[in-house]
Order: C-alpha cells, then sequence, then structure tokens
C-alpha cells in the first residue's frame, strides 16, 4: 500500500486527469466476455476510486468469474483476511 500511494503521490494532476479520462472512455466489455480465464475479483465497499458497483458488472462480464466484497477500500481492498478466499480460488 505504501508503494501504491508513493506512485500516486508522484502523478502530476494533470496526468491523473488524463489517465482518469483514459478509464472512462475505455469500454472492454466485448473483450472481457470472450475471456474464459478463471478470474478472482477483490471489490471493497469504501472503494471510491473503483466502487463496488463497477466490481459487479466486472463479475458479470468475466464469464468465469468470482466477487470477494471486503470492508476494504482501492488499496487495502485485499487483507490477510482474504488469504482464504485466494486459497479456495486457487484450489479450484
Amino acid at each position: 500500500m505504501e508503494i501504491n500511494l508513493q506512485c500516486i503521490k508522484d502523478i502530476s494532476p494533470k496526468k491523473e486527469k488524463e489517465l482518469i479520462e483514459l478509464a472512462f472512455s475505455v469500454n472492454n466489455k466485448d473483450l472481457l466476455n470472450k475471456t474464459k480465464n478463471k478470474s478472482l475479483i477483490f471489490s471493497g465497499v469504501n472503494d471510491q476510486i473503483m466502487p463496488l458497483k463497477v466490481g459487479k458488472m466486472l463479475n458479470c462480464f468475466l464469464v468465469n468469474s468470482s466477487l470477494v466484497v471486503t470492508r476494504g477500500a482501492h488499496f487495502n481492498v485485499f487483507t490477510k483476511e482474504n488469504l482464504g478466499d485466494l486459497d479456495r480460488f486457487l484450489a479450484s
């Protein structure tokens, strides 16, 4: 988390705006629908960068995915509490 925060801190506001505009302009729905790989999605109820509703949509688009809802936010959505979820996914 510390490394992630440092990386964000070093992004200029202009570059951050460009990245946000790009993220909102890209539509990968068709590509995601074609992806057959097993996918595990962690989505935090407190995530304001990628809200839970986006995680739920991603789960619908990826035909072979599982969604785990956590209490976290964007940079701490996965914690030690979720190691069991990861173990179960890898074992399946």
